[in-house]
């Protein structure tokens, strides 16, 4: 493209939807958590995903970390 990407870090940063410093003293720098209205994307993309291999006959299962 004729212009410069964006890091998707930077993009939420725009919204507010991104707190590296709280989740920096917690876990160590590289992480972040997500907030508001990113956080709630992120949730509803995920419900979709599930959702629609589900209706696709796929068996919805949640496997240790």
């Amino acid at each position: 493209p004729d212009f410069e990407i964006p890091y998707h870090t930077d993009i939420m940063q725009l919204f507010d939807g991104i707190d590296k410093d709280a989740a920096g003293k917690v876990a160590g720098e590289g992480f972040y958590y997500l907030m508001g209205d990113i956080a709630r994307l992120h949730s509803a993309v995920l419900a979709y995903a599930r959702d629609f291999m589900i209706n696709k006959g796929f068996t919805y299962c949640i496997p240790p970390y």
